[in-house]
């Protein structure tokens, strides 16, 4: 017996193999947590079509948004308890660990004794419900036995049988999920999720910011949350105006920094000597994290995963079993959880038994940045140190410290991290790479910041802000600043004198055009130019099919030459009226054949004049059609004079005409689409050239100006027929409210008055 397969079920099926394929794929290379629920909720999307979605991650006791669309559908400002009812859901669907449907327009039950389910003692514990319009599904995410997350999405309502099979689907996508990480090796998600969304809040603070102060220490506050020891310090380049050409270490060696923010326990003094020694052994960590390793193939990215996914982030140089060691005896690793012991330092190992990736070729220009640590346990082995180490060592009550270099647009170091701790740094190898995405990100907005704050105008406008501060304080002053003041200023600006002009379309005509009619019933046969040639007087410019007329011509001179043996033959027999008769037929003969001669001859379009075929392209599309007599075929126009045709307004054309009557003349400014760079003055100096009437083409009036244009032989061969552009009519000076609002008190008066 054969089984058919239900067709919904077997097209979500093949929906679900889609989905799972392409997140297979995706879990091989893990991204981003961020980027992977955009890629997850794209395939869902594209497959079911939802109405909106929440990825809600778990974080501590409560469950964090990190991903959404559409929330604004739920109408949450309209009924506030139902976010409330929703996140109950979540809940449930966590705890269950199974998926939860509710449907449209579900309310809740009765027995509130007229309370409204927002004023209710106890709303937690009431049931759920839906108050929209949509289908509410609730479907965990689940890691092992335990929930990480819940999706939450919505539908237009439909068939049971479809939403079961649905909520199925659904069910099979958010279980690719568990693959994906366990690629990552994400054991607690909460804590993914809390970096992700203090690294966006952090974006949003460094977004458009471009005060130096506000920067630095937003940057350095997020650095010391996101890499756990007891101080962060950054420094800034001073001479960061100066460009310095060569690889990000070459920068270091130039720039001059200088302690600007930290962030801990213990802050120092930018002036006093700990702070000179932090600076001093800044520079020479970040010289050596920026050094060049000859380690051929074994260049890679950050291990996949290990950063917020940042379109910008930093890469990290990542070694094998065994890094080389810095040229001032401090260790240097990369993204991988794995550093070869040097004399002078010591050997970070790996954390939680994790496993270097596998190597892969590097292709990016950015600067490569390796992890470079000094410990004092290097003190008591015998080692070459540097003397900026020694001297960290001997006044710093610090047993470990790294560095990060932020990089600018133009991968320069705008800025140092210098980060410092008492206890072991157990986590640091794990945490150091998910820090170079700040070392670009915030390197970008520091590099932003140190720009503008070393412009003039941005000074003043500081001091202008600082000079508000201190003398205007009074309520009194700032009502004058804020209304009074404005309103004197916008007065003095509305009266200060201005050009006011007219302005139009413009459109190049010739003076001087001859169009060629067609004068015979024929077929076209050639056009021997081209739109836009120069021609002469004479020249031959179509030619129409005289076969027809040829023959015509032929069979009227044998009608002629048969009169005229007819007129002979009459004289011979001496019968006058026929004879007659016979010599008017062979005068009728002969004009025929005269008037079609004449039309053959006028079957060769030849030009009138000299200067430039127009409408040829048209006419050479035509060939083998039949023209009728008077249909126009080719224009043939002068380009030695030319005129413009400036369409205006009939407002515009009335102030123009009162204005010509007033001045006698007034001045105009052509230019041309097809070369703005040179203006054409020319003058209305007759009322003659205002012109308005019935524009038959359009079926509109017309008001317009006619201008001539008088030009040189070099711009006759770059006019051409119907170039367009705009025209100015200068009208003289008036006070800026009459230019702006004369429009505005015409309206008003045709409306209203």
């Amino acid at each position: 017996m054969i089984v058919q397969q239900n067709p919904v079920a077997a097209q979500f099926q093949r929906a679900a193999n889609d989905i799972a394929a392409r997140l297979a794929q995706l879990a091989k290379e893990p991204p981003d947590l961020l980027a992977y629920f955009r890629v997850h909720a794209e395939c869902i999307s594209n497959t079911l079509r939802p109405a909106g979605f929440a990825y809600e991650m778990q974080s501590g006791q409560s469950f964090q948004r990190l991903l959404h669309s559409n929330l604004e559908s739920l109408n949450y400002r309209g009924m506030p308890e139902q976010e409330g009812v929703f996140l109950r859901a979540i809940k449930l669907a966590a705890t269950r660990k199974n998926p939860v449907r509710i449907g449209p327009h579900t309310l809740p039950a009765a027995g509130l004794h007229g309370l409204s389910v927002e004023d209710s003692p106890a709303p937690e514990e009431l049931p759920i419900f839906n108050r929209t319009a949509f289908e509410q599904v609730f479907v965990p995410i689940l890691l092992g036995q335990s929930t990480v997350g819940v999706l939450h999405i919505w539908f237009e309502p439909g068939a049971a049988d479809f939403s079961q099979a649905r909520v199925a689907l659904l069910q099979k996508a958010c279980a690719e999920v568990e693959l994906y990480l366990k690629a990552r090796r994400l054991s607690d998600i909460s804590q993914e999720v809390t970096r992700l969304t203090s690294y966006s809040r952090l974006l949003e603070s460094l977004s458009g910011d471009l005060e130096l102060e506000s920067v630095g220490w937003n940057i350095v506050n997020f650095a010391r949350e996101t890499i756990a020891c007891d101080r962060v310090c950054l420094f800034v380049a001073m001479n960061y105006e100066q460009p310095f050409p060569g690889a990000p270490v070459e920068n270091v060696l130039e720039h001059e920094f200088e302690l600007h923010a930290c962030s801990g326990l213990k802050t120092l003094n930018p002036r006093s000597e700990q702070a000179v020694i932090l600076r001093r052994v800044a520079r020479r960590l970040t010289q050596s994290s920026l050094t060049p390793l000859d380690i051929g193939p074994l260049k890679q990215r950050a291990e996949p995963g290990s950063t917020t996914g940042a379109p910008d982030a930093a890469p990290a140089a990542v070694t094998g079993a065994a890094a080389p060691s810095s040229p001032d005896g401090t260790a240097a690793a990369g993204s991988s959880l794995t550093e070869a012991a040097t004399p002078g330092s010591e050997a970070v190992t790996p954390v939680n038994g994790a496993k270097a990736p596998t190597p892969r070729k590097l292709e990016t220009a950015r600067p490569v940045v390796r992890l470079t640590l000094i410990n004092r346990a290097t003190l008591q082995r015998p080692s070459n140190l540097p003397e900026e180490v020694q001297d960290y060592f001997a006044v710093m009550p610090m047993n470990w410290a790294t560095v990060l270099p932020l990089f600018d647009r133009n991968n320069r170091v705008c800025g140092i991290f210098l980060f410092e701790g008492v206890k072991p740094a157990e986590n640091l190898v794990t945490t150091f790479p998910r820090m170079l995405d700040l070392g670009v990100s915030a390197g970008r907005a520091l590099g932003t910041a140190l720009y503008w704050n070393r412009q003039r105008s941005v000074r003043l406008a500081q001091r202008y802000v600082r000079a508000k501060r201190a003398y205007i304080d009074t309520p009194a002053k700032k009502k004058f600043l804020k209304f009074a003041l404005p309103a004197i200023i916008l007065a003095l600006l509305l009266l200060v004198p201005m050009d006011y002009t007219l302005k139009g379309d413009a459109t190049i005509l010739p003076v001087h055009q001859v169009t060629l009619p067609t004068l015979v019933n024929s077929r076209l046969i050639s056009v021997s130019v081209r739109e836009g040639e120069e021609v002469k007087q004479g020249q031959v410019l179509a030619e129409l099919d005289t076969r027809d007329l040829r023959l015509q011509v032929r069979q009227v001179e044998q009608d002629y030459e048969r009169s005229l043996l007819e007129t002979q033959s009459a004289m011979a027999q001496r019968d006058e009226f026929r004879m007659h008769a016979a010599r008017l037929n062979a005068e009728k003969s002969r004009a025929i054949a005269d008037k079609l001669k004449l039309d053959i001859e006028q079957s060769t379009l030849r030009a009138p004049i000299d200067g430039v075929a127009l409408g040829s392209q048209t006419l050479s599309t035509r060939l083998g059609e039949m023209l009728r007599i008077g249909e126009p075929v080719l224009d043939v126009v002068d380009p030695s004079i030319w005129q413009v045709k400036v369409s205006m307004r009939e407002q515009d054309l009335i102030y123009l005409g009162d204005t010509l009557t007033k001045d006698g003349k007034v001045p105009v400014s052509l230019t041309l689409a097809a070369n703005p760079a040179k203006r054409y003055s020319l003058e209305v100096n007759s009322p003659k050239q205002i012109a308005y009437g019935l524009d038959t083409a359009r079926g509109k009036y017309d008001f317009s100006v006619m201008l001539p244009l008088e030009t040189t032989i070099s711009d006759a061969s770059l006019l051409k027929s119907g170039f367009g552009g705009r025209a100015k009519f200068s009208t003289g000076r008036k006070p800026s409210c009459y230019v702006l609002f004369r429009d505005f008190i015409n309206f008003l008066r045709v409306r209203f008055f």
